[in-house]
């Protein structure tokens, strides 16, 4: 068994977390996924090494060209930077999921998360501003 410890940026909650691992789940072989947003990592247990070849095609699949792969790849800048954007909103906002949307009024300020449908959030803001 191989242990693949992967950075990743961008994952802000559980949600995340669980469409990344059905995507590593879908893409390769694996034996298990665990994916944390708190740590910004995709921890892979698989029975072989995952062939960068592999990785490649399928963010090719995702749209992302050889330059593309190879600069995120080389990188390590862009990858820390994410880190620390995602830990400031953790930190200094509450933001804990993906999407969350922050609404100031005049009663302070409110965190929506999660995927929401435009009728609920419509119905949100209209009792906000104290709309019938």
């Amino acid at each position: 068994m191989k242990k693949i410890t992967v950075a990743v940026g961008g994952m802000m909650c559980g949600m995340c977390e669980s469409h990344m691992n059905d995507e590593i789940r879908k893409a390769f072989s694996v034996s298990k996924v665990t994916s944390s947003h708190k740590k910004g990592q995709v921890v892979i247990i698989a029975e072989e090494d995952i062939d960068d070849t592999k990785i490649n095609e399928y963010a090719k699949k995702m749209g992302l060209s050889e330059n593309d792969i190879q600069n995120c790849k080389d990188n390590k800048k862009l990858t820390s930077d994410i880190l620390l954007v995602r830990e400031n909103a953790i930190s200094s906002l509450g933001i804990q999921a993906t999407p969350t949307f922050i609404i100031e009024g005049k009663d302070g300020k409110e965190l929506i998360s999660g995927n929401k449908k435009y009728s609920d959030f419509a119905k949100y803001i209209t009792q906000r501003l104290g709309e019938k």
